[in-house]
């Protein structure tokens, strides 16, 4: 997971609708737009960092007439044992439906900074242009490796600093308004630097042949195709998701060239006017030798096999298959915030692998309970707790996991 999203999961769903009823401050009474003022705290905790605390004023700009968010601001500073202070800038700006804006940069007391840079064109008419642009530069201590395959054991866990960025795009196509085809490349360096979390040994000396401890430099350069009925995307409740891609990772330093492949579908159904449902199914695959083990494909963490450590399994190949029941309990109206109270069971299987022969030889079964406020049009705070045989995990994210 990047810095942003780990820093970004600052909203428990307890507090949430109280807060929001703090202050609304009118900017422009008689113009376009008024700002809300939301003054949270920040609680966020995450199996791989522990807990992080803090305060984040957040200035939601909506427009008067049609109810959209406009853009929003979200300084803040938070308290980790691991990091000590970290210091974000959040700023998301929405100049039309169809695009999105993104600025993060980020600065920790202890190791950690991070910057992210998004900009996202994903008109839903046809023939039309849909633009992806990323940047992300990061230095974390939070990263785990607990060895390849499987069969790792959860007694071997080790820590590591990962050092590096990216830089990638993709350059779609709308054939039809919800099928998409496109382009894409992604340009990345990363290096594994000797500094770990105080309570865990050292992953270089741990595992010492692990492939990729040198750093690796490579291009991802390839092609993809989406579909996507959801009329709000993952906010919707029903419709149908699905990306397939396939490229060349081609490497320039500590890395060779090598094919990646993917594949993600998901399916929302609406049950009744208080319940619906999500399904997703997920497939990579990264097929060479000596592929650096942080290109390789992983499963764990609060969005893939929910019940585990972030990159807990790590293989050449990996699968999942979830299932969510989206259960609304009550909702909330405090001074025009309308907000859907959910309460979510979800059970997941999958497994990493190497050879396609062994990919259901180590099945692993996770299941829990999310705890979910949903802030109408598009803020979804959720704390998850899952259990897949190694303790309960808990994650308090902001979005759905898919």
């Amino acid at each position: 997971m990047s810095l942003r999203a780990r820093l970004s999961a600052a909203v428990a769903c307890i507090t949430l609708s109280v807060l929001l009823s703090r202050a609304t401050v009118s900017v422009a009474g008689e113009l376009a737009t008024n700002t809300k003022l939301i003054p949270l705290p920040i609680y966020a905790t995450l199996p791989n960092e522990g807990d992080t605390f803090g305060f984040m004023p957040v200035f939601l700009t909506v427009e008067n007439v049609s109810g959209r968010t406009r853009s929003i601001v979200a300084p803040s500073l938070s308290w980790n044992r691991i990091i000590r202070f970290t210091h974000t800038f959040r700023f998301y700006y929405y100049p039309s439906d169809d695009e999105t804006i993104n600025l993060i940069p980020s600065f920790s007391t202890n190791v950690n900074r991070g910057l992210t840079f998004e900009y996202f064109r994903a008109p839903r008419t046809a023939p039309a242009v849909t633009i992806d642009g990323t940047l992300h530069a990061r230095r974390s201590i939070f990263y785990r490796f607990f060895g390849l395959g499987p069969e790792s054991k959860a007694g071997d866990e080790t820590s590591y600093t990962r050092v590096g960025g990216d830089l990638g795009g993709r350059l779609g196509y709308n054939l039809l308004p919800t099928l998409n085809v496109g382009v894409l490349a992604t340009l990345e360096r990363d290096l594994v630097e000797r500094r770990a979390v105080d309570f865990l040994p050292l992953t270089n000396d741990h595992f010492p042949g692990a492939p990729g401890l040198g750093g690796a430099t490579t291009l991802f350069t390839g092609a993809s195709l989406r579909l996507d009925t959801r009329p709000k995307r993952q906010y919707s409740s029903d419709g149908l998701a699905s990306e397939a891609q396939a490229g060349i990772v081609q490497g320039f330093s500590g890395a060779p060239a090598f094919g990646r492949f993917s594949w993600e579908g998901k399916a929302l159904f609406a049950e009744n006017s208080l319940m619906s449902g999500g399904a997703r199914a997920f497939w990579g695959y990264s097929g060479g030798r000596n592929i650096p083990f942080y290109l390789q494909s992983s499963l764990g963490g609060s969005y893939f096999l929910r019940g585990f450590t972030e990159d807990r399994f790590i293989d050449k190949g990996a699968w999942e298959l979830e299932l969510e029941q989206r259960i609304k309990v009550f909702k909330t109206t405090i001074y025009g915030v309308l907000t859907d109270w959910r309460i979510d069971p979800f059970i997941a299987v999958g497994q990493v692998y190497s050879r396609a022969g062994d990919m259901f030889r180590h099945v692993r079964v996770t299941g829990g309970l999310g705890f979910r406020a949903f802030v109408h049009p598009n803020v979804l705070g959720r704390v998850d707790t899952a259990v897949g045989g190694e303790g309960v995990k808990v994650y308090v994210e902001l979005g759905y996991p898919f």
